[in-house]
């Protein structure tokens, strides 16, 4: 299965934006899937986004990654507490996959955006509605955000989208998913500056 996929990729890739693996560590995206695919994702310039559910620390050179709160505990072997941790936290995720931006999930806060360039934001979640399933919310941000990053935003920008939409997604019961015509809607009902806190001095 390993070379039927790497192929599937090597034909696919060259007319591709973005790569997105989503791995949930049930053995399908092997090491060797993994190098693969990142490698020729970066032949052809394309921006890699990666959900990873237990191993994060094995995409090194990926473009963004996008762990929650356990899963960033698992990777470091912590959890963060506050703010400042957090922030140093993604910081460390940064320095050791050599990527551009570290988006942190959490759930009910929202999620924290942490660039290279040691900028971070802190994106709170939609206003809470008496409906909330996270079934796919994770789901709905990494793809999100890989569309964004394909269609030429910026992290920031594909954040922003990414938040939105998990904040869509979990006001419905069970797996779901929302359309551009929502997404738009919750755009235009929103002006993003005043929902963006900026979290670095």
């Amino acid at each position: 299965m390993e070379w039927q996929i790497l192929e599937k990729l090597t034909l696919l890739l060259p007319n591709a934006d973005a790569l997105l693996i989503s791995d949930y560590g049930l053995g399908v995206v092997t090491e060797g899937i993994r190098e693969g695919a990142m490698a020729l994702a970066h032949k052809h310039q394309l921006p890699v986004a990666v959900d990873s559910r237990y191993n994060v620390l094995s995409y090194r050179g990926a473009s963004v990654v996008t762990p929650n709160l356990e899963e960033v505990a698992g990777a470091l072997g912590r959890e963060p507490k506050t703010e400042e941790e957090l922030i140093c936290a993604g910081g460390e995720l940064l320095a050791a996959l050599a990527c551009q931006a570290v988006i942190i999930t959490r759930g009910e806060d929202g999620m924290t955006l942490i660039l290279e360039d040691g900028r971070s934001w802190h994106l709170p979640a939609q206003k809470p509605t008496q409906v909330y399933d996270v079934t796919g919310a994770g789901d709905t941000v990494i793809g999100v955000l890989a569309l964004s990053l394909a269609a030429g935003s910026s992290f920031l920008e594909g954040a922003v989208l990414a938040n939105m939409a998990a904040g869509l997604v979990v006001r419905k019961l069970g797996t779901a998913t929302i359309t551009p015509s929502e997404l738009e809607e919750a755009l235009l009902e929103q002006v993003p500056q005043e929902e963006l806190k900026f979290a670095s001095n």
